[in-house]
């Protein structure tokens, strides 16, 4: 049985000046809980599901970041509790 070639998703990327992570890579790079960075990332609507998991566009949530600055604080309170455990 031959193996399924995988599409190279790079090319469809390249040059498009997104920036995509996963869940789990996401909320290290914002140094978020994992379920409060899935929050956030549904609430800025940024998220791409496929198939078994889920991408998230941080550019949408960064301007989503941007114009509401009560999520970013709500965000820098969970921040706080989590170093403070």
């Amino acid at each position: 049985m031959k193996k399924k070639r995988v599409p190279d998703l790079e090319k469809y990327l390249e040059g498009k000046g997104r920036r995509f992570v996963n869940y789990a890579q996401g909320a290290k790079l914002y140094q978020l809980s994992y379920w409060s960075f899935v929050r956030v990332a549904k609430e800025a609507e940024s998220n791409y599901p496929i198939r078994k998991t889920c991408i998230v566009d941080l550019n949408i949530l960064d301007k989503y970041l941007e114009e509401h600055p009560e999520v970013v604080e709500r965000l820098e309170k969970t921040r706080r509790s989590k170093d403070g455990k």
